[in-house]
């Protein structure tokens, strides 16, 4: 691990070049989740046209992606981890938390090790077309899920909070009144918050009393106090449904998928991307992480990768040379800042 981890979206590795990934790896730690890599395998299943092989489209993604050896657990079981056991997520970007009953996870007498290789070996797998019949199986599953899924439970909570939201004019404005109904400790916006968040999270009504009873030892007030990370994630999916209910965004069934990368911000140190719903949520995160516009730091990619075919001794070392309008030097300020 060798600089701040960053965390992009299947849109910016589309548009990534592998010529420009060396720029990339060299100064970030990449951390893919685990939606990006159930995007990917999902395109498996699309049908082949005369203008795209997906099987190649595939393999090309997972050949970018080999040069990475982390992995992050799955959202929901870390929110569930932290609302029925109070356990800590780390959300500054310095710790991802992961799964230990992964097959590259060993928890040892002193501590947890992650063979990172085990990880890359499939990325490589699948970067050689070497897909076993579960995983196209799941790719295809997952694609089904998404094409199908029923949003007609968003749709009625979208339509009961018109009101609520109608004076608000611009997703900014909706976002910070969100943010507020979170954190007001008035009851009946905190039963609203834990139910959205049971219902998102497919918490079984049976563990709501052990739920309620440890956030009550805790005094918790609110629930971000007792369970931020869990917040974090309902308060991007309100914000979602309150800009669908103002009119400020339309409903596709491909935005689960959009904001569910959002989730996982509060474990990265800088996140990418050039979709344009997940810039206008990026607000409503409680990642203490640098916002960059994809098509950006694509840019400065390319303008390094030159810099370093042109002029190489002037480039060297693990760490990006400052440059007039470089998005990466801006980025290394901030996070120097901080």
């Amino acid at each position: 691990m060798h600089g701040p981890k960053i965390i992009f979206d299947k849109s910016f590795l589309h548009r990534l070049k592998a010529e420009h990934l060396f720029e990339l790896d060299i100064f970030f730690d990449i951390m893919p989740t685990p939606i990006l890599k159930r995007e990917i395998l999902a395109d498996l299943s699309k049908p082949e046209s005369s203008k795209t092989d997906w099987e190649s489209v595939v393999k090309s993604l997972c050949r970018k992606m080999a040069v990475s050896g982390m992995d992050i657990i799955h959202y929901r079981k870390a929110s569930i981890y932290e609302l029925l056991y109070g356990q800590e997520i780390p959300m500054d970007g310095t710790k991802y938390f992961i799964e230990a009953d992964a097959s590259h996870v060993t928890v040892r007498n002193r501590g947890i090790h992650v063979d990172g290789r085990l990880l890359q070996r499939d990325w490589r797998r699948w970067a050689d077309g070497d897909f076993t019949d579960e995983e196209r199986r799941q790719g295809e599953a997952f694609r089904n899920e998404i094409k199908e899924l029923d949003l007609s439970g968003i749709q009625m909570l979208r339509k009961s909070m018109g009101q609520r939201f109608a004076d608000f004019k611009t997703p900014e404005a909706v976002i910070r009144a969100v943010r507020h109904i979170v954190d007001d400790p008035v009851t009946d916006n905190q039963h609203f918050l834990f139910l959205m968040t049971a219902s998102s999270l497919q918490i079984p009504e049976a563990d709501f009393p052990k739920i309620t009873s440890r956030l009550k030892k805790l005094g918790a007030k609110t629930l971000r106090e007792g369970a931020p990370f869990a917040t974090s994630v309902t308060e991007i999916f309100f914000a979602w449904i309150a800009l669908m209910a103002r009119g400020l965004h339309g409903q596709r069934n491909s935005d689960i998928c959009d904001i569910e990368y959002l989730y996982y911000t509060p474990f990265c140190k800088v996140f990418t991307s050039c979709d344009r719903l997940q810039k206008t949520l990026w607000p409503a995160t409680s990642s203490k992480a640098v916002w960059c516009d994809g098509g950006e730091l694509l840019d400065d990619l390319a303008n390094r990768a030159e810099l370093r075919k042109n002029d190489p001794d002037k480039v060297k070392g693990p760490h990006p040379i400052p440059l007039e309008g470089s998005v990466i030097t801006r980025i290394f300020e901030q996070l120097r800042r901080r």
